[in-house]
């Protein structure tokens, strides 16, 4: 069997490459990458930090500001590694709950993704942070969830965290618990990957 030998400049041990004891007759070509090739290259890094409080009472997902960000994929074979971190907080005591999720818009179409898909009662009460206000009235609830999106386009993408109430008659906190005074931040980043 032969082999190719590698000897690096500095010097030092070689590094070889052995083909295989067989081949079953078949020749095998392997493509070694170019100085342009990207393939598994960062292209770009987006990124955004939500040091403010929001809050909602809408028993229907409405976006939290400053968690939202708009790509423009350099090709359609793109990825997306989004991560969304998010702290919420519930002002009621009695069984009520909020929820968090993450959402990607492209051309007016609004597709939830990254978050559980399971709930017997649907899309509304599926997301990737519940907080329950039993439990929350005295703390933040912290839930981050990590996606790899292939939206197959070079549109722009808007990228953004959303929130809503089970109850309008008592309200979902980010960023804050109930008593307004420990304040926490969330986040949003997306990184774009060659592929």
């Amino acid at each position: 069997m032969s082999a190719i030998k590698l000897i690096p400049a500095s010097g030092g041990g070689s590094v070889s490459l052995s083909p295989p004891s067989s081949t079953s007759g078949t020749d095998i070509t392997v493509t070694l990458p170019t100085a342009s090739t990207t393939l598994g290259r960062i292209l770009n890094v987006w990124n955004d930090l939500k040091a403010d409080t929001s809050s909602t009472s809408s028993t229907s997902f409405v976006d939290i500001g400053n968690l939202d960000l708009t790509v423009s994929p350099a090709s359609t074979s793109s990825k997306f590694l989004i991560t969304a971190t998010l702290n919420l907080c519930y002002n009621n005591t009695g069984g009520y709950d909020g929820l968090g999720r993450l959402v990607k818009v492209i051309s007016g179409t609004t597709t939830p993704i990254g978050n559980s898909t399971s709930s017997p009662n649907g899309e509304s009460q599926n997301g990737f942070l519940h907080v329950s206000g039993q439990n929350s009235t005295f703390e933040t609830n912290c839930g981050t969830v990590t996606y790899l999106d292939s939206p197959n386009t070079t549109s722009n993408i808007l990228y953004k965290v959303q929130f809503k109430s089970a109850s309008g008659s008592y309200t979902c906190y980010c960023n804050r618990r109930v008593y307004n005074d420990w304040h926490t931040s969330s986040s949003l980043t997306v990184i774009e990957l060659a592929s």
